[in-house]
């Protein structure tokens, strides 16, 4: 800017708010001024520039006079902005100073936003060990003292506790890394602005108090104050079963509680909460997560409501269909109405990052598609679900292929007419409630069955995925060989490499079978073609049995004991036949895929795909590999993963 907004401050009049602000920031930083005048003699615009740059460098540092936010640098920009279009430069104003204005509002001064992220049990210990300084037993409490106690603890005016080094000596290793993360939050929000970290989730939030404790934590680390001030959003994630049921009594018990409500109306009365996909997947199946999902967006909403907050969902979504994963306009659409208010977040896989976003094209087709979905879903909250049902562009074909960001079917009649808004029909909920309930048993059947375990471990890579370095995190959380231990990515990634992707269809059959004992093919169709939710959920599952081949799944079973072999591969082959059947009688098609395209991308991709799967195959039923094959069988696994463009 200092090198286009040159004009001669003599021939012209300031205004008064860009005078007023060049005027402080000469006293502000007096010595800099003088340099700044005597350089830019009567150029007003390059002085208050060469005083803004000044403040922007010692922004976190220990010299004063720095900017206090990145609403102050915006604040100057529009002084700027204003005082040209009052002389008549409207067009240098429009090209110069407001795409930085643009720049400034989107990335701040951090460019983009961070959230922290820790498991609820470590907030838990470290409260309880600072407070037994105290005398206080806070793992003998009950829930509702927990609450109580830390609600009191949060209205006082002196802190209950003296988190100083003290107090901090004995302290277990993760409380001890607790305590120090909430005094790190506070040095990176001074320095590098409060919008650069502004979001804490608990992961496995199963009770209010899990959620207090991080409240607690940052109001004694003083990063928010119950008198108007929070600089941290407190975010339960639901992700079990139990947490998923009961998310809407949880939130409810929080924005009930004078402390936290008070923390809510300091964040401009906006509640953020997070479901995760993928948990919930593992523990239920594909059909009954999703609908458990569902439900749970519903009744956040409906609290929400009550307490006359804002709700804003964050999805914690995984890569792959079984973890959330699909087409995100279509998830979009598939919201329940009564969530959808404008804001929402969700979670963007690292394997998916460099596909949608590292062409400026693609990465600009996949915003104008969230946007657009956005916008339409929101139109039809607001216009309980009247909606024209007319056809809408599936989007280029480089952004549908995959289970990343991909779906054969586009958005399939519009955003439907009775399941788009308003209130559906108890025809449609009664349906799914039985589909689910029918799943859920047959999914936990199969993972309760005695030698499944070892089944998995047998007829899939889940072994040498457990050794690869591809994740952030370890493939089980005890490291115990159990499927309750095992993290989800490692889950879908072993069925995923052995091209039998149960997670992404299995059960569904048998839920889909349980309602037509007494039900109608016609309601599925219905809620099918007017329900943008249960037509997702359909097309994901369809584009999961798709790229499953059985035959080569057959192979891999092979490699299992021959009786675990007779036991779960049938039973898994079966669950598939009529998963195909169904899906294709409910969607009104003849094959699962009805793109040519996605056809015909999959009939080109799978003759590369297939050889690398019987060479793994080879590998892992061999004993005693060299190092150079123990390499291939390695190789072999992220081929596939290339191949079938997924890897958990």
């Amino acid at each position: 800017l200092s090198g286009v907004l040159s004009q001669d401050g003599d021939r012209r009049s300031l205004t008064d708010e860009f005078a007023e602000r060049l005027d402080a920031d000469r006293e502000r930083l007096p010595e800099v001024a003088r340099r700044a005048a005597e350089r830019y003699p009567d150029e007003p615009y390059r002085e208050k520039l060469r005083l803004m740059r000044e403040r922007l460098d010692r922004v976190g540092g220990i010299r004063p006079g720095g900017y206090g936010s990145e609403a102050a640098l915006l604040a100057d920009l529009d002084a700027i902005d204003a005082d040209l279009r009052a002389n008549g430069a409207g067009v240098v104003a429009d090209t110069y100073v407001e795409p930085l204005s643009r720049r400034v509002e989107t990335f701040g001064f951090g460019l983009a936003s961070l959230d922290l992220r820790d498991h609820r049990e470590n907030h838990t210990e470290a409260v309880a060990e600072v407070l037994a300084v105290e005398g206080i037993d806070y793992r003998g409490l009950d829930e509702a003292e927990r609450v109580r106690l830390l609600s009191d603890a949060m209205t006082q005016d002196e802190p209950v506790i003296d988190l100083g080094a003290a107090t901090r000596e004995g302290l277990s290793d993760t409380a001890a890394r607790v305590l120090e993360l909430f005094d790190r939050l506070g040095e990176w929000q001074r320095e590098y602005g409060s919008d650069a970290i502004d979001t804490y989730c608990i992961s496995m939030t199963e009770e209010a108090s899990h959620v207090l404790e991080v409240c607690f934590l940052a109001e004694q680390a003083g990063v928010i104050d119950l008198d108007g001030h929070s600089g941290l959003d407190v975010v339960p994630l639901f992700e079990t079963e139990h947490a998923l049921a009961e998310a809407g009594t949880i939130l409810g018990t929080l924005l009930s509680n004078d402390a936290y409500r008070a923390n809510v109306a300091a964040r401009n009365g906006v509640q953020e909460a997070m479901i995760g996909y993928s948990d919930s997947g593992k523990e239920n199946g594909f059909l009954a997560a999703n609908w458990d999902l569902y439900c749970t967006q519903r009744r956040l909403a409906r609290v929400a409501e009550r307490e006359n907050v804002t709700l804003r969902l964050f999805h914690g979504r995984g890569g792959s269909i079984s973890r959330g994963g699909g087409p995100m306009n279509e998830a979009l659409l598939a919201l329940p109405t009564e969530t959808v208010s404008g804001q929402v977040k969700f979670t963007e896989q690292g394997e998916s990052i460099a596909e949608k976003y590292a062409n400026p094209r693609i990465a600009e087709r996949e915003l104008e598609q969230m946007i657009d979905a956005q916008l339409r879903a929101r139109h039809r909250a607001l216009d309980d679900g009247n909606d024209d049902g007319s056809e809408e562009d599936g989007g280029e074909e480089g952004d549908r292929d995959s289970e990343n960001g991909g779906g054969e079917d586009g958005n399939r009649g519009g955003d439907g007419s009775r399941g788009g808004g308003g209130e559906l029909p108890e025809e449609w909920i009664d349906a799914m409630d039985e589909m689910a309930a029918a799943a859920r048993a047959e999914y936990r059947d199969l993972l309760e069955s005695k030698g499944f375990v070892p089944y998995f471990e047998q007829a899939t890579p889940i072994t040498v995925i457990e050794e690869l370095n591809l994740g952030s995190r370890p493939a089980s959380r005890t490291g115990e060989r159990t499927v309750e231990d095992l993290r989800a990515i490692p889950w879908v990634f072993a069925w995923t490499q052995s091209r039998c992707i149960v997670t992404g269809w299995y059960a569904l059959a048998t839920g889909i079978d349980a309602y037509l004992r007494n039900g109608d093919m016609g309601v599925l169709q219905e809620m099918y073609d007017e329900w943008p939710f249960f037509r997702t959920t359909i097309d994901n599952a369809a584009l999961a049995l798709a790229r499953t081949d059985m035959e080569i799944a057959a192979e891999y079973a092979a490699m299992a004991d021959p009786d675990l072999r007779e036991r779960f591969f049938g039973r898994l082959h079966d669950e598939y036949d009529r998963g195909v059947s169904l899906v294709t009688s409910i969607a009104g098609r003849e094959g699962l895929v009805d793109r040519e395209w996605l056809r015909e991308s999959l009939r080109r991709r799978n003759p590369y795909v297939d050889p690398l799967n019987l060479l793994q195959i080879e590998l892992l039923d061999a004993e005693g590999l060299d190092a150079e094959r123990e390499r291939t069988l390695r190789l072999t696994v992220k081929g596939i993963a290339a191949g079938m463009k997924n890897t958990g």
